[in-house]
């Protein structure tokens, strides 16, 4: 009977030990699988991250180049219209000298 009854106790303890073993893979699995995916959850906002700002990198040098060219045809501009300004006033100041030279 006492043997029986520790038979029992053996069986039922084994069956304890599986049962919380493959409870314990289970979680382990379980776990394992949640950080995979934070894992790819965590790759993927990087790599957004970095696109957003290669992008923003690629537009403040945009903006830059944007601002040389703006500079140099506001340069030019300026410079154009002073040459045309002295144009006028040259022209201008000979048509003066000649009409006064003509006597007019």
């Amino acid at each position: 009977m006492e043997e029986e009854d520790a038979a029992r106790r053996k069986e039922e303890w084994q069956l304890r030990d599986a049962a919380l073993h493959s409870k314990f893979l289970r979680e382990k699995r379980k776990r394992l699988l949640q950080k995979e995916q934070q894992e790819k959850q965590e790759a993927l906002i990087k790599k957004e991250w970095e696109e957003k700002q290669k992008k923003e990198r690629e537009e403040e040098e945009k903006k830059k180049e944007e601002q040389v060219w703006l500079k140099e045809i506001s340069y030019s501009l300026v410079t154009n219209c002073l040459a045309i300004s002295i144009q006028t006033d040259c022209l201008t100041t000979s048509r003066y000298r000649k009409s006064r030279r003509e006597g007019g």
